[in-house]
Formats: C-alpha cells, structure tokens, sequence
C-alpha cells in the first residue's frame, strides 16, 4: 500500500524558485527635442566652418566626423534629457504632469489621509476644494496640450495621429476581400483566406530574372562634355524643409535638430557635399550608424 507524502504530513516543505523580471522603474531617459534651446544651439553651430575644415585637405570622412562631433556636442549641451513618464505602459495618463500640478496632488492625498485619520468635517471641505481645484488644473492642463497637438498637426502629423488613436477604443481590421476565380466572385470571411489572399497577390508581382547576361546599358552623357556637379545652399535648405521631423536622420542626428539648424548648418553640409562630388568619393561614416 502507498501513501501519498504530500497529503499524509504535515512537515514537508515545497521550496519553488522563480525568475522574476524587474522593469527597474521609470530609470529610461530620452532627449526631449521640444524644449531643446535651439536659439543658443544656433549661436553654437554658426562658427567659422572654413576654420573647423582646415586640417581636413579635402577628406570628405574628416569634415563630416568635425560637423557630426560638434552637432553631437550641441545636442549634449542644449537638448535636455526627459524621464520616459509610465515605463511606456499605457494608462489613463498619457504624458507626465507639471511639478505645480504634482504638488497640488500631493496636497490632496494629504488632506484626504489627514481626514481618514481624524473625520474632522472642516478637514473634509478643505479637502474637497483641494480637489477641485486639483481637477480644474488637470483639465486646463489638458485642454493645453490638445491645444498644441492641434496646432502643431500639420508640421507633426504623427503626434496627432497618436493622439487620436488613443482616443479610440475600436482596431480597425482587414475587412473582406474579393478575388475572382473561375469567372466567379469569391469572398474571403476568415483571417486565413484573407491572408492566402494576400500572400498570392504579392507573389503575383514579384520580378522573375534570369541569370543570364544582359546586354549593356546605353550611356546617357559622356563624361568629358559632362558638366561639374555642385550643390548650393539653397538646395540643402529645402532637402531639410522636406525631412520628417519625427523620425532619426542620417548618422543618428534627429531630423528636429537638422531642421531647426538649417541655416546655420546649411554652408558645412554645402561644402561636404561638393567636397564628395569634386572627390568623387561618398562619406560612408555617415551611414555606419544608420
């Protein structure tokens, strides 16, 4: 006859071990490029560039390691670091608070333990304007920032989008889709015949080469009648006017802070530019960080 040890004593000890994750708190930072002091920052960047190029006889590597070094300088200096509110969890709040309103809340919180303790009734009104007021900040707070992402919408179209797809509890799904075959109309209901679907069309489309040698490609221009190719000013201004502000440009340098330098920054990306056309060789630094 067997017993079973763990439902006859009383003195047998489970030891359990497990790995636990610790997210480590709200420790992340990252650089808040809308409260950078760009005015100071283009005092920084508008110096002699002719000088800073001296030492780089024409290498292309060189002057684009000088401009990127001082941007990154200026970035350090002049764009302060913000703590990542929420751990990037997505809760009721959706952006940190100003000190002033944090100050008011602890204040409530207060007032309500100070009432819990003591029931006093004149405690209770105080609380309760204190929470009144607490909310009619928030919601001033808040109004505020609506304010700025709506009028901020067409030069940061992204942040308004985020802001409305917040706002919606609804996920828009792949809706039904109609492909013929056999000259009859099939529906597709089901994730898996959308997906069969769609994985037909886009192999539909794909490019099939051969392995064999193609004939050589005509030339367009002879490179003695050839003229010189150069970039003016001009021209980099409105490369950087048409950047997305939100997203990282070339060799980790954010597309905010190009645009908001365009015209300090435009004569050294000038003179790097034709500097690779006149050396017919291409800063590849500049795209190892990419």
């Amino acid at each position: 006859m067997t017993c079973n040890i763990l439902a006859c004593s009383d003195h047998v000890v489970l030891l359990v071990e497990s790995n636990f994750w610790n997210h480590g708190g709200n420790n992340f930072k990252r650089l808040n490029f809308r409260k950078g002091d760009y005015d100071a920052f283009k005092i920084y960047m508008a110096c002699n560039w002719e000088e800073k190029f001296l030492d780089c006889c024409d290498d292309v590597d060189k002057m684009w390691n000088v401009f990127k070094q001082r941007l990154i300088n200026g970035v350090e200096t002049y764009v302060p670091l913000v703590k990542v509110f929420n751990d990037g969890n997505t809760g009721k709040l959706s952006s940190p608070l100003g000190e002033e309103i944090r100050k008011e809340i602890r204040l409530k919180s207060k007032l309500w333990k100070s009432y819990i303790r003591t029931k006093d009734h004149n405690t209770f009104l105080k609380y309760k304007r204190q929470r009144n007021k607490t909310r009619y900040l928030i919601r001033q707070d808040e109004q505020q920032k609506q304010s700025e992402i709506a009028l901020d919408s067409k030069r940061n179209p992204k942040r308004f989008w985020n802001f409305v797809n917040s706002k919606t509890k609804t996920k828009e799904r792949i809706g039904d889709l109609k492909i013929q075959q056999d000259n009859s109309i099939f529906v597709a209901h089901m994730d898996v015949q959308k997906v069969e679907v769609l994985c037909d069309f886009f192999s539909s489309v794909f490019v099939h080469e051969s392995d064999d040698v193609f004939d050589p490609l005509p030339t367009r221009w002879k490179t003695s009648d050839r003229e010189l190719l150069s970039v003016d000013e001009t021209e980099v201004i409105d490369r950087i006017k048409n950047l997305n502000i939100n997203n990282k440009g070339p060799g980790l340098i954010h597309s905010r802070i190009l645009y908001e330098l365009r015209n300090e920054i435009r004569y050294p990306l000038m003179t790097i530019f034709n500097c690779s056309l006149a050396t017919k060789t291409f800063f590849a630094n500049s795209m190892e960080d990419c």
